[in-house]
């Protein structure tokens, strides 16, 4: 599950977005269908900044983790850093440069994320690109995206 953070004190600057993401398991152990664990997940989030930005800044924040999934070589998610984005559409053409930061008991493995589908709007100024995490855990994963530019 996923929502934003619309509360007055969520982290980044006043132009920046904050969401907050979980993936848990049921603890009561009622739904014996369920997938047994490692819980497997991937959350996309959608970002949008002014053509104007020349730097993206996406903060991932560990909240609250249960042991990470260990014991299968498929959990170690890529983390892709890329340096900046290249924008081209048409005439237009820009780069942005991307920085991913995290906080808190960030998991060695069982944790990745990418950033991807950046495309430029004319009409509206605007770059839009999404932001996607992939989680495996035992348990419970919980965490906040942040999402900041400047002007």
């Amino acid at each position: 599950m996923w929502w934003t953070d619309l509360s007055p004190d969520r982290p980044g600057p006043e132009l920046g977005r904050s969401w907050k993401f979980a993936l848990l398991a049921d603890g009561s152990k009622r739904f014996e269908d369920w997938t047994p664990t490692p819980r497997l997940g991937e959350i996309t989030i959608p970002f949008v900044v002014p053509v104007a930005s020349n730097k993206v800044t996406i903060e991932l924040e560990t909240i609250l983790r249960s042991a990470p999934a260990e014991g299968n070589d498929n959990l170690a998610f890529a983390r892709i850093i890329q340096p900046e984005a290249h924008v081209v559409q048409g005439d237009f053409d820009h780069t942005i440069a991307l920085e991913v930061n995290t906080t808190g008991d960030t998991p060695s493995v069982g944790l990745g994320w990418l950033l991807r589908n950046f495309q430029y709007s004319a009409a509206e100024g605007l770059i839009y690109g999404e932001f996607v995490v992939r989680v495996a855990t035992e348990e419970l994963f919980a965490g906040r995206v942040t999402v900041a530019y400047d002007k």
